[in-house]
């Protein structure tokens, strides 16, 4: 999965990330 520091791929990361947390 993603690292608590996402790289440039910070848009992605958000997006992928579920919004309940």
């Amino acid at each position: 999965m993603y690292p608590l520091c996402p790289p440039k791929n910070l848009r992605l990361w958000l997006e992928r990330r579920p919004t309940g947390q």
